[in-house]
Parts: C-alpha cells; sequence; structure tokens
C-alpha cells in the first residue's frame, strides 16, 4: 500500500507517482502517468513460500484504453492482464507459486498511447483456510462457521 505517502518498497520509473488525488481508499494511491510512451512503471518483489496459497488483492483505475498488469511466477505470467476499467475495480486472485520470489508488475501507457493508471490498496498475503465443525464434520470455509454460529443461536 501507498499510505506512507512514498514509493518505498516500490521500483518505479517514468513518472509514477504518489499522490493523495490517485488514493481509492485512504491517504495515497500510485498514479502510473502515460506519456505515449511506455508511461509509468511499477513492481515489487515479494517473497513467498512455493506450493502455498496467496491472495493478491488490488484496487485500480484506467483513464484511456488499457493497462497491463502481470504477476510473474518465474518467468510464466500467473494473472492480471489487460485491464480497461474507468473506475475503480477490484483485481482479485488466488494463486499458488511454483518458485519464490514473485513479481508484481504495473505499466501504464504503452503502444503509443497515453494511459494514466491508478494503483492502490495492494496486499498480498498467505491464504489460511478457516474450520467449522458442522453436525460433527470437518468443514473448511468462513460459511460453515457462520452457519454454525447461526445454528447455535437458536438450537
Amino acid at each position: 500500500d501507498f499510505e506512507s505517502g512514498s514509493l518505498s518498497g516500490w521500483n518505479s520509473w517514468q513518472g509514477t507517482t504518489v499522490s493523495a488525488s490517485a488514493a481509492h481508499a485512504g491517504g495515497y494511491g500510485a498514479h502510473l502517468k502515460g506519456d505515449g510512451g511506455w508511461g509509468g512503471m511499477l513492481d515489487q518483489t515479494i517473497t513467498v513460500e512455493p506450493g502455498k496459497t496467496y491472495d493478491l488483492s488490488l484496487w485500480y483505475k484506467v483513464n484511456a484504453n488499457g493497462v497491463n498488469i502481470q504477476i510473474f511466477d518465474g518467468e510464466a505470467n500467473i494473472g492480471g492482464g489487460w485491464k480497461q476499467d474507468k473506475e475503480w475495480t477490484e483485481l482479485a486472485l488466488r494463486f499458488v507459486p511454483t518458485s519464490d520470489p514473485i513479481k508484481i508488475n504495473f505499466c501504464g501507457g504503452g503502444n503509443k498511447i497515453a494511459e494514466d493508471l491508478y494503483v492502490d490498496d495492494v496486499s498480498i498475503v498467505k491464504y489460511v483456510p478457516v474450520m467449522g465443525i458442522i453436525n460433527g464434520v470437518l468443514c473448511t470455509s468462513v460459511i460453515p462457521l457462520l452457519i454454525n454460529f447461526i445454528y447455535s443461536m437458536y438450537t
């Protein structure tokens, strides 16, 4: 996330800034300025445990035809892709990396088009399933816990 008001922990190129006007929630977000060339770029390398499940969540919007959001596991692009949403949109991805580290990459602009990309609320966390017991059966999910809680209130 960019709440410190800086790009600390991120690699940035060509006009990428942090500003209040780029925020989805909180005080600051990243603005990757499209300049008609390649535009702004932003990436971060993240240490993960291969074979474990992770959840990536971020919010983005673009001001023109589209931008590229990529998540690399080694050399393979495992998610993201070409995005064209002009309103704030959440990108949520559950993935299992096969190598360590992974890289998340944002590109604003490209192909000689001036496109701006706004990114905020970036989070990658290890997925931990929640377990509950319903009528003696072990279930993994939040829903069984809610059902078990509601059931216990009325019995």
